[in-house]
């Protein structure tokens, strides 16, 4: 039975979240191990083993209702978030029911595709997904070993890839573009901050592609909306040139910089050295410069940076005008929850 104070918020985010982390990511990698090793009776009993685990119960929970994208969709019990309540009752049924759980019905959403057709939905309960979490984190391990087994990459004789946005990505993005040039419900000023978050993402998202040219350089783009931006009473080529520069911020790009991994390097191996380095490559400026201060550790927790859980900039004064190295900080997105937390609570 699990115990928690009267204050089931602050007793949920006192939780030994460090050790449950350590406690999960030791029994992994000894998954990992038994299967490379081919000891199949002793994989499948250590992967009971974290079915039967009380902190990968709670780390599943807190995944799904705290860390994913999703964690506000309702199943088709029509919950949408758990109460700290909640998830102390849920790690309570699924430590009695783990090994024999019952999946209720999926909710169905109705998606639209191209064609005119449309396509479900299925979306699970909060609680299902914990369950599916929690076996996840079962599965993965000994999933990794057999993948490295049977497969073997190799780069092409060159060395590199090459990407390039999709027509149909591309189309999309110019449309958002287009509707907010268009627009005669507000000035260019306002076009202007509407369209730099937009174009910074597309951009971002793309930016391993290769992006020269005038289509995906955004170059037929920004000079039609120079065009309308300079239509503008009062508007002068210097202060359209401007906008347009603020409306379109630059962000460096370059083709074939995607982070590989290194030959049969797998996150269960327990090289948390390798892992965690090349983690904070995949984050830029203040976050990366932090995360190598740090030495890729979380600036709270102090565990290496080497789960999928995203790395937070976290300003210690809280004043986010304050950018100085000595206020800033990398840590895990639910270590900046908690940080967040206490401060409210206090």
């Amino acid at each position: 039975m699990i115990r928690h104070s009267s204050n089931t918020s602050e007793s949920w985010m006192n939780l030994p979240w460090k050790k449950f982390r350590c406690n999960l990511f030791r029994l992994q990698k000894r998954v990992f191990k038994a299967v490379r090793e081919g000891n199949k009776r002793k994989a499948m009993s250590l992967q009971k083993l974290i079915l039967r685990s009380r902190a990968a119960r709670l780390l599943a929970i807190r995944q799904v209702s705290q860390l994913n994208a999703g964690k506000k969709t309702a199943g088709i019990d029509g919950k949408k978030s758990l109460t700290v309540k909640g998830r102390f009752e849920l790690e309570e049924l699924l430590k009695a029911s783990s090994n024999n759980w019952f999946h209720q019905k999926l909710r169905s959403i109705p998606i639209p595709k191209r064609d005119g057709s449309t396509r479900m939905l299925k979306i699970p309960t909060i609680a299902d997904r914990a369950w599916q979490c929690l076996a996840k984190y079962a599965l993965e391990p000994a999933h990794e070993a057999l993948f490295h087994e049977r497969w073997h990459f190799q780069v092409q004789s060159n060395g590199k890839f090459r990407c390039t946005p999709s027509v149909e990505n591309y189309k999309k993005f110019r449309q958002k573009v287009k509707t907010i040039v268009n627009c005669s419900n507000y000035g260019s000023k306002e076009k202007a901050e509407k369209l730099a978050p937009i174009v910074r993402g597309w951009r971002n998202y793309h930016k391993f592609c290769k992006m020269d040219g005038a289509r995906h350089s955004l170059w037929y783009v920004n000079h039609r909306t120079w065009i309308v931006f300079n239509k503008e009473t009062k508007a002068t080529p210097e202060s359209t040139t401007k906008l347009i520069k603020k409306a379109f911020p630059a962000v460096p790009h370059s083709e074939n910089k995607h982070v590989n991994v290194k030959g049969n390097k797998s996150p269960y191996d327990g090289d948390i050295t390798y892992w965690s380095e090349r983690n904070s490559k995949l984050y830029d400026n203040e976050t990366s410069k932090a995360l190598k201060r740090q030495n890729h550790t979380c600036g709270h927790c102090g565990l290496k940076c080497i789960s999928e859980e995203q790395i937070h900039l976290h300003h210690i004064d809280g004043n986010h005008n304050n950018w100085k190295t000595k206020n800033l900080a990398a840590v895990h997105e639910s270590c900046h929850d908690y940080i967040h937390m206490g401060k409210s609570s206090s």
